[in-house]
């Protein structure tokens, strides 16, 4: 009975059925626990098997039914005659058979050929930041100093970001890290916007190694920030355990730990 109580504690946690309590005090649980982690490692990957088990067989119902559908296919009455009728006929069995086979090819791509979870799960859980970079420089008043045209791009950048019109904010926040710009913070955050962008677009080792240099300055104000963005860009590069290790610094992050126990729930 105890047994049983415990697999059902693991299913409601690799379901996401427990509470956000119930969730970190479960994985509370499992740190101290070593054979509880590979419990609930030996289950999820039970789980996943059955999943990958119904796929498979939904796949071959189908095939057999695209094989009951060509073979019955009724042919033209004149197909039993030689002539013209026994040509088009033939035709009409030729292209039933190449539209079985693309159908095969298709679902077979569907549900046997693996799609990279790790890549689905950037962009699953990107959405771009607000606006960190216009009220926190007025507030410090780091742009003073800065010609007008540079605080022109930096702001017009900003616009497009927040408009969702990255590429014409990646030109702009590339362009103004080329003017003479003596301010450490201001460029960092421009790296930030930057590599967000990267990310978005699916660029995900230039947005990898953009955050990376960001991460490893220390007491920078936008860590946690460049921390989320990072384990995403990890994941795009299907460094799941880095991503993941990441990630979990977050954890105690009340902005960010209902999204990171989510995202780290989705790779057990």
């Amino acid at each position: 009975m105890e047994n049983e109580k415990e697999i059902e504690k693991i299913d409601a946690y690799l379901l996401g059925l427990l509470s956000e309590e119930e969730h970190l005090l479960f994985e509370d649980q499992m740190d101290k626990d070593p054979d509880l982690r590979n419990a609930v490692d030996l289950q999820s990957k039970i789980i996943s098997a059955m999943k990958q088990y119904e796929e498979r067989r939904n796949f071959f119902n189908i095939l057999d039914e695209i094989e009951t559908e060509t073979v019955t296919t009724p042919i033209d009455q004149e197909s039993s005659m030689s002539g013209p009728g026994t040509v088009r006929s033939l035709n009409v069995q030729k292209w039933i058979g190449l539209a079985a086979g693309l159908a095969v090819l298709i679902i077979s791509i569907m549900f046997i050929i693996p799609k990279s979870e790790e890549h689905q799960l950037a962009s699953k859980y990107f959405s771009p930041s607000a606006d960190l970079l216009t009220p926190q420089l007025a507030s410090f008043g780091a742009v003073e100093g800065l010609p007008d045209s540079a605080l022109n791009l930096l702001r017009e950048a900003m616009v497009a970001f927040g408009q969702g019109e990255m590429n014409r904010a990646r030109v702009d926040l590339e362009n103004f890290r080329n003017t003479a710009n003596q301010n450490e913070y201001i460029d960092y955050l421009v790296q930030f916007y930057l590599g967000q962008i990267y990310l978005q677009n699916g660029e995900y080792s230039d947005a990898y190694e953009t955050l990376i240099a960001l991460y490893k300055i220390p007491d920078l104000p936008i860590h946690s920030e460049v921390t989320w963005y990072l384990g995403l860009s990890a994941f795009g590069l299907e460094k799941s355990n880095e991503a993941s290790e990441i990630l979990r610094a977050l954890r105690d992050n009340p902005e960010y730990a209902k999204r990171v126990n989510e995202i780290l729930r989705e790779t057990r």
